[in-house]
């Protein structure tokens, strides 16, 4: 984690908690192994990236199929997608800050 998250990073999309330190993304990367063992077949674009000052804003279409057991729902063999923007605020080359906003409607609705 230290590589890419500075120790006292706040990950403002966390839960209530979980926000400080690297313990924030490592909770973070938990969750995404967890979807990458039920999703398959991922693609990450980046749509649009800006990088200004100390912020780098990405936008991103996430699309897999879902192959294996997610939250207890069952696969359905189906290709989702999830939008998602991402705000971070970097300190020495590393992540001080991180915002994110998924569309987890559109992605349910899949």
């Amino acid at each position: 984690m230290g590589d890419f998250w500075t120790p006292d990073c706040v990950k403002h999309a966390a839960p209530d908690g979980q926000q400080q330190g690297l313990e924030a993304p490592h909770a973070y990367y938990e969750q995404f192994a967890a979807a990458f063992a039920a999703f398959s077949d991922a693609n990450i674009d980046i749509q649009q990236q800006v990088a200004e000052a100390d912020r780098v804003v990405t936008q991103m279409l996430t699309t897999a199929r879902h192959s294996g057991i997610f939250f207890g729902m069952p696969a359905t063999g189906k290709t989702v997608s999830l939008a998602t923007i991402r705000i971070d605020r970097l300190r020495d080359g590393k992540i001080a800050e991180h915002w994110s906003v998924a569309d987890m409607a559109g992605f349910y609705s899949n």
